[in-house]
């Protein structure tokens, strides 16, 4: 039998390995934005909006939500200001709090008490440093919460959190109060490395926990998960800061992001008939829990694990490909257990 190669689906949200590889780029980028306008002197606010949810929501539809709730906010001239004869403009927050761009970010974490939670996270970027201690990061804040509040009372009638419906935090360089430079990326872009905070868990805990316990709600809630994020951006709007400071290459598509080689070591091959038996089978968590085994205790592990597929055939690791054990069928071995 030949090894089957393992196709990448470039899915930043459902696949843990397409995911890793784009969110890396895309958090490098970020870095590198937020970097480059600290140094020319300008400010950088950290927003989070988030509005009340509940069991019977659905991710799509709060997704949605909160995709074009982001939309929304950018929308007329409140934001964008009015456009004069002479083509200036006056007015809008644009103007007034010197922004040049933002990046948007959605994060989703899940509870059992309330259900899916997505919220934005977004990277403001203005000409001049907004401060606590002169009280324009509360106008900011204030400001955005002003508008947020009431779009989520047309669309959904709920009441925004006056406080906690809106959030901002200024970045920092090396000194003052606010997120590390170093670390916004991380927590713009790099959700697959986090954890569910209190009682809530992220997308990823839920597959491990759906993988190590075949439960059928984590099942299903992995499923509508992958549903509801296919197709989406992890992030928009870092185009046009890209514009103001270009990367010193063009950034990576999703496509070409995962296609390219990563740093690693090679540790075994699944023959292409018996990881195909797996998927036919729906044995997606078994599958997981195989992986996991040959991380944590090496190929013999792996195997056992992969025995329960079918107690009728034996699954051995006799044979090499490409100078790494290959894990397949023993066609020769006539038995069962």
């Amino acid at each position: 039998m030949q090894p089957s190669s393992i196709a990448t689906c470039a899915s930043p949200w459902a696949c843990l390995s397409c995911a890793a590889k784009i969110r890396a780029i895309r958090a490098l980028e970020v870095d590198r934005l937020c970097k480059a306008h600290l140094a020319a002197g300008g400010g950088v606010t950290f927003l989070t909006f988030t509005f009340p949810h509940g069991l019977g929501d659905s991710l799509d539809e709060s997704f949605t939500t909160v995709a074009k709730g982001w939309k929304s906010l950018l929308s007329g001239a409140g934001y964008g200001g009015t456009k004069q004869d002479d083509g200036s403009i006056t007015g809008g927050a644009k103007k007034r709090w010197g922004i040049i761009g933002n990046i948007r970010a959605i994060e989703i974490t899940d509870g059992l008490a309330f259900g899916w939670h997505p919220h934005v996270h977004v990277l403001c970027f203005h000409d001049e440093p907004l401060s606590p201690e002169d009280g324009s990061l509360q106008e900011f804040r204030a400001w955005w919460s002003d508008r947020w509040a009431p779009w989520i009372k047309r669309t959904l009638g709920r009441d925004v959190h006056a406080e906690r419906g809106v959030e901002a935090v200024p970045v920092r360089d090396t000194a003052g109060i606010g997120e590390y430079v170093s670390k916004i990326h991380f927590e713009l872009v790099r959700s697959d490395l986090k954890n569910g905070r209190r009682k809530n868990r992220t997308p990823w805990q839920i597959a491990i926990d759906a993988a190590d316990t075949g439960d059928r709600r984590d099942m299903a809630r992995w499923a509508e998960y992958c549903h509801a994020t296919k197709g989406r951006h992890v992030i928009t709007g870092h185009q046009a800061l890209q514009a103001i400071y270009p990367p010193p290459e063009p950034e990576a598509t999703d496509e070409e992001a995962v296609a390219e080689e990563q740093d690693g070591t090679l540790i075994a091959m699944v023959d292409g008939t018996l990881w195909r038996a797996a998927v036919r089978q729906n044995q997606r968590p078994l599958v997981a829990q195989a992986l996991t085994a040959l991380e944590t205790a090496g190929i013999t592990a792996m195997i056992a694990v992969l025995q329960r597929l079918d107690r009728s055939r034996r699954v051995v690791a006799n044979r090499t490909a490409g100078g790494v054990p290959l894990i397949e069928y023993d066609y020769s071995w006539e038995g069962g257990s």
